[in-house]
């Protein structure tokens, strides 16, 4: 049971460093862009990118508030 406790956390990590490098590009992509973008658009991709880089650093760095 703890092996397969081991497994899932260990997919939910890559799937997690997977989903923030996708934002980061995203990101990086509407910024660097020449065709405009919503800022609805542009608002939601800054705060998902917030998000995911809080549960990186929380999670896959263990690196808590503050420090």
């Amino acid at each position: 049971k703890l092996d397969k406790i081991a497994s899932m956390e260990l997919d939910m990590k890559k799937g997690l460093m997977s989903a923030y490098g996708v934002v980061r590009m995203l990101d990086h992509l509407i910024s660097n862009s020449m065709v405009p973008y919503d800022n609805e658009i542009m608002v939601i991709v800054e705060v998902l990118r917030g998000m995911l880089s809080d549960m990186m650093d929380r999670h896959i760095l263990n690196v808590e508030d503050g420090n």
